[in-house]
């Protein structure tokens, strides 16, 4: 089993700083560094950040979708593992999501009278695996 390790410390910031993740709020962060190997374009990638404040403890599963305009639109799903951190006494201190799954359609149409779309299906998923237990420190 691979999971993926991360600087943990009690300060969010630093927490943030050290491993590049994007602070939605102070108890969730996100991990999305798989987006870098996605060969998808800078709009869709965006679609998928845009979409993270919908990802909870509770909800790890985000599905995103737009029409840019009358010739290319995308849909999709993106998953997350969540590494729940904790202190010594046992307060949660904050999360992080990580990016593990991404399954994106690219959708275009050479005429606006097309009904019909040209899709190209991207998958990528990351070789680590979900956190069986939480980390305190």
């Amino acid at each position: 089993m691979n999971v993926k390790e991360y600087k943990v410390f009690r300060n969010v910031n630093k927490t943030t700083k050290d491993n590049n993740l994007i602070a939605l709020d102070s108890k969730r962060l996100f991990d999305l560094s798989l987006l870098d190997d996605l060969n998808i374009s800078d709009k869709e990638k965006d679609l998928i950040i845009n979409d993270i404040k919908h990802i909870y403890n509770s909800n790890l599963t985000s599905f995103y979708g737009k029409i840019f305009d009358d010739f290319n639109a995308c849909n999709g799903i993106a998953e997350y593992h969540k590494h729940r951190i904790f202190s010594e006494q046992g307060t949660h201190l904050y999360t992080i999501f990580e990016l593990y799954s991404v399954k994106n359609y690219s959708k275009t149409c050479e005429s606006i009278y097309d009904t019909f779309y040209d899709v190209k299906e991207t998958i990528l998923s990351s070789n680590y695996d979900a956190p069986l237990d939480d980390i305190e420190i």
